[in-house]
């Protein structure tokens, strides 16, 4: 595993950052390794530290009245979680789980809203992720209660996009049936629906698939 500042450049958070102020900042965070289902943080508690993902893969939830569990997104390596308590009263706006094997760099809120003064262009790309998770979440909550199935799914695959350079996205049938509200057979068929029409290819690695996307929009235009 390289050094953490090796890793911060590699995001899109703090790739502009000078070494310097990185070298500064990485020797405030610490790693931290989770278990799978091992819980980060829960909802409601006070956070103070907000975590940037290293490896491994984290499920993002809440549970609604009635006891059920509706999974909002699963992270993976370079994006962050816990952005929430940087603002408003600091509680935690979801429960946060290990899905896998996960390795997460800590800072502290102090510490990182520090650098923001110097830097200020760390807090609106942050700003812009709240807004992006939180427009997200309402369309899937929305989609979920008013479009079929297939139709999220391909909704679902098209946001994936917009995150993947080589629009190759890593997740497994059962958490894709997590976020979209369905159960893991249907969305095997479906997926098997799309593969046999050439929009989805199976990669190397369990749960990797690359997206023809150019097919995908033209069935998203036909819906």
């Amino acid at each position: 595993m390289g050094t953490l500042k090796d890793f911060l450049k590699s995001t899109r958070f703090f790739s502009s950052i000078s070494d310097e102020k990185l070298v500064t900042l990485s020797s405030r965070m610490k790693r931290h390794s989770y278990c799978k289902n091992q819980s980060v943080f829960t909802r409601g508690e006070v956070g103070d530290f907000l975590g940037f993902i290293i490896s491994g893969k984290l499920k993002v939830s809440v549970v609604s009245e009635s006891g059920r569990e509706l999974v909002l997104d699963y992270l993976e390596p370079g994006n962050c979680v816990g952005e929430m308590s940087l603002f408003g009263d600091g509680k935690r706006s979801a429960d946060v789980w290990a899905a896998e094997p996960s390795v997460i760099a800590m800072i502290s809120n102090k510490d990182y809203l520090a650098l923001t003064q110097d830097e200020p262009s760390v807090m609106y790309m942050m700003a812009a992720l709240i807004s992006k998770r939180l427009s997200n979440t309402n369309n899937r909550v929305e989609s979920i209660a008013s479009c079929p199935l297939k139709k999220r799914f391909v909704d679902f695959l098209l946001s994936c996009c917009e995150r993947s350079e080589d629009y190759v996205v890593s997740y497994t049938h059962q958490q894709i049936a997590d976020m979209l509200g369905a159960n893991r057979e249907s969305i095997s068929r479906i997926f098997a629906d799309m593969k046999n029409n050439g929009i989805l290819m199976k990669e190397k690695g369990i749960g990797r698939f690359r997206v023809i996307k150019s097919k995908l929009r033209k069935m998203s235009e036909e819906m």
